[in-house]
C-alpha cells in the first residue's frame, strides 16, 4: 500500500481547509445513518474529515477509525482523543464489524493485486452498507480501477448491490 499523508498535506496548506470533496463523500452516507445508534468503521481515517462531518451532522453513534500513516494517526489522537483509533493497516486491524464502513479515497493507494482481499475484508466487517470512493483509472492517473473493474471487484468481494454515484469529483460506490 502506498502511504497517503493527509497530515503533511494539511501542514503544507498552513492548516487551511482542503477537504470539501472528502466531506461530501462521507456526507453521502452519513445523512442516511441513524445518528444516535449506528456504528461506523472509518478505514483510512486520515486526519478526521469523516468524523468532523459526522459530528457537524449530529452523529452521536460509535466511531472507530483505522489510519496507517503515523503523522495522520498522531493528529487524530490529538484532535479527537476520545475516539477509538487504530494505527495499522486494515488487514491487521483488531476491530469488529460495524453497521457502516467508510473507505474514502483509499483503494487507489493499493496495488491492484491486493485489492480483492482488502475489499473482501471490508465486506466481512460491514453489517449494513459500505461507502467506498476512489478515482477511476481511465479518468484519473491516480486511480487503480476503471468503474467496470471496481464494480466487478466489489461484487466478487461479496457485495450484492453496488450503486455508483458519479456526481462527485471522484466515484462513490454504495455497497450492500
Amino acid at each position: 500500500m502506498q502511504e497517503c499523508n493527509e497530515y503533511l498535506a494539511l501542514v503544507g496548506r498552513n492548516f487551511s481547509d482542503y477537504s470539501a470533496g472528502h466531506r461530501r463523500m462521507y456526507e453521502a452516507g452519513l445523512v442516511l445513518l441513524d445518528q444516535s445508534t449506528a456504528s461506523v468503521l472509518d478505514i483510512g481515517a486520515g486526519i478526521g474529515w469523516g468524523l468532523n462531518r459526522a459530528r457537524e451532522l449530529g452523529f452521536q453513534g460509535e466511531w472507530t477509525g483505522i489510519e496507517p500513516c503515523r503523522d495522520s494517526f498522531d493528529y487524530l489522537r490529538k484532535t479527537h482523543p476520545g475516539e477509538d483509533w487504530h494505527h495499522c493497516g486494515l488487514m491487521d486491524a483488531p476491530v469488529g464489524s460495524a453497521d457502516y464502513v467508510f473507505c474514502i479515497e483509499v483503494v487507489e493507494h493499493l496495488d491492484k493485486t491486493d485489492a480483492p482481499a482488502f475489499l473482501a475484508r471490508i465486506r466481512s466487517l460491514c453489517r449494513k452498507a459500505a461507502y467506498i470512493s476512489t478515482p477511476e483509472s481511465d479518468r484519473d492517473s491516480h486511480g487503480t480501477f476503471t468503474r467496470v473493474e471496481m464494480v466487478a471487484a466489489l461484487k466478487a468481494a461479496g457485495f450484492e448491490n453496488v450503486v455508483v454515484s458519479s456526481e462527485q469529483w471522484t466515484t462513490l460506490y454504495i455497497c450492500q
